[in-house]
């Protein structure tokens, strides 16, 4: 099963479209749903642990954004749920913090997301399975500091002609995501 972890703002209905080609490739696929995901991280950690509780197999998980902070707090938490995933296809994610959430700071989940917060230092030290992949839209690379957008010791693919969202749909991210799972982490799936 794949499990779509949203970010910060995105309802789950902005990842239907990803789920169905996925589903159309023939997978099963769960969209967890946050709402717009605005209680911040403790909130989202203890929602999205829910689902990993209810599933028994070796998960694919798709974060994007603030999701993927959630999964990697939840990997500090509970390392144990480490053995039910197979694969992490990060999305966006700004593993370092984003100062952009001070215009949004009204919300908790952007205050969790400043690069400031004490649980970047905690999950920058996370064991991620070595089939990780860290998939970064062009544009964060020309706005946000590099090294919180990059994944040490793992595969970073940076996305043309995408912004921080539009990855999400973009056929490029699709494609090369859905390589990477069917390839059971072969490092040849790049080519």
């Amino acid at each position: 099963m794949i499990i779509i972890i949203p970010g910060f703002l995105r309802k789950k209905q902005f990842y239907q479209s990803l789920g169905d080609r996925l589903q159309k490739e023939g997978f099963r696929v769960e969209i967890v749903d946050l709402g717009i995901n605005t209680k911040g991280l403790e909130a989202a950690y203890q929602k999205v642990l829910g689902y990993f509780k209810e599933t028994s197999g070796k998960d694919t998980v798709i974060a994007h954004s603030f999701g993927g902070i959630v999964l990697k707090y939840i990997l500090l938490r509970h390392p144990e749920v480490s053995a039910q995933i197979q694969n992490i296809v990060f999305v966006s994610v700004p593993h370092g913090g984003s100062w952009a959430a001070l215009f949004t700071s009204v919300f908790q989940t952007a205050r969790d997301l400043l690069p400031f917060r004490r649980h970047f230092k905690e999950i920058a030290k996370v064991s991620l399975p070595e089939a990780t992949v860290n998939f970064i839209p062009s544009t964060e690379l020309k706005v946000w500091m590099r090294r919180g957008s990059l994944l040490k010791d793992r595969i970073d693919i940076v996305i043309p002609d995408t912004n921080h969202d539009s990855i999400i749909n973009n056929e490029a991210f699709i494609t090369k995501a859905i390589k990477f799972i069917n390839s059971n982490y072969d490092r040849i799936f790049l080519d």
